[in-house]
């Protein structure tokens, strides 16, 4: 049973960084849209950071994430401009100052998203606890080599069957320890449907 909690943990962990990635991309999205408000330069300056942070997301800090665990320090920097970028406007009527909040608020989710993506990136099962599911399958699989009925078959077959499921359920832990560097893997889609979305707003011009 202890087993089997760690591995919907450890899936449930996966959900949970598929739909931070999603929820950092669609706050994109939203800052884009919000650019459509914004006077020139302003505008396309705005548009330029966005695409800039989205395409070092996928290009840069996908592989690293892969391969290190870690975020790239160039996206931490494109996503800070884009922040500093807000300071810079000031809306001239109330209904420029209600957009600029909701706006805030967006760019705002998009920063405690990246956030927690960092952390889930570099967060695996514990040494300790890796420990505690070898054990766990241990007690499991011995009581079912000594304990078993008095034909020799039947603790073979018992002991395999316990053994094959308690290390099918550890394999698939391993698989699934870092959402964006294990076996099952997350894909920055995403974010790559946010870079389609932010050329069909340019499309539509200013608001």
């Amino acid at each position: 049973m202890f087993v089997a909690l760690v591995g919907v943990a450890a899936w449930n962990q996966v959900n949970s960084a598929t739909q931070t990635s999603s929820t950092e991309a669609g706050n994109l999205v939203d800052v884009s849209w919000y650019s459509r408000s914004l006077p020139e330069p302003q505008r396309e300056k705005l548009r330029s950071l966005a695409g800039e942070y989205t395409t070092t997301v996928i290009r840069q800090e996908w592989p690293l994430m892969a391969e290190q665990r870690t975020l790239s320090p160039a996206a931490w920097r494109s996503v800070e401009q884009m922040r500093a970028f807000f300071q810079t406007i000031e809306p001239g009527t109330a209904a420029a100052s209600t957009r600029y909040g909701q706006a805030m608020s967006r760019m705002q989710a998009v920063l405690d998203a990246r956030g927690t993506r960092a952390q889930v990136a570099d967060t695996g099962v514990p040494p300790l606890l890796w420990i505690a599911l070898a054990g766990r399958g241990l007690t499991a699989v011995v009581p079912a080599v000594v304990c078993g009925g008095p034909v020799r078959k039947v603790h073979i077959t018992m002991a395999a069957v316990v053994g094959g499921l308690v290390g099918m359920v550890l394999f698939l832990v391993y698989q699934l320890d870092f959402p964006f560097s294990g076996g099952v893997t997350i894909s920055p889609a995403a974010f790559e449907q946010a870079l389609d979305r932010f050329a069909s707003i340019r499309s539509l011009g200013a608001r």
